[in-house]
């Protein structure tokens, strides 16, 4: 079994936290492309707050995970609030996650993915991963809210 990483079309997903969060995110984005994160409201999100991760985009191009979900990190036995998205906050994972972030900015758009790591000592992990991206400027995205489900998907 290897790790696989997946970008599907966002119809295809079986999260109902994702479902609520990508709601929630069009409801704020009205008819800008995208929301600016005044605009969201952790009170609003708690259906499924604990699984959110909120990444600063530097201007230097690195990603810093600014909120990271209480279940998250749970998950991953730590909490990477306050530290860099690299190989060695996120491992032998980083490149396809920071893939992930990058073709969210450039789309200015969600983007949504499945993937099956690797996890430390536990064996593969299954997951479904939507990025959605924030802009203070309504232009440039400058945040991207994710919304993480390790459940949807731990069967497979």
């Amino acid at each position: 079994m290897a790790e696989t990483w997946e970008i599907e079309d966002l119809a295809r997903a079986e999260s109902p936290a994702i479902a609520a969060g990508v709601a929630y995110w069009r409801e704020k984005a009205g008819t800008a492309a995208m929301p600016s994160r005044a605009q969201i409201d952790p009170v609003e999100m708690r259906s499924f707050l604990r699984k959110i991760l909120l990444i600063d985009v530097m201007e230097n191009g690195d990603f810093v995970f600014r909120l990271f979900g209480s279940e998250i990190t749970e998950a991953n036995r730590q909490d990477l609030t306050g530290r860099r998205a690299d190989a060695t906050s996120l491992g032998a994972s980083a490149p396809q996650f920071l893939d992930a972030y990058r073709r969210t900015i450039a789309a200015r758009a969600p983007v949504f993915f499945v993937g099956r790591i690797w996890w430390q000592d536990r064996g593969y992990v299954s997951f479904e991963q939507v990025i959605l991206p924030l802009s203070s400027d309504g232009a440039q995205v400058d945040k991207l809210l994710c919304i993480v489900d390790f459940e949807v998907r731990a069967g497979r």
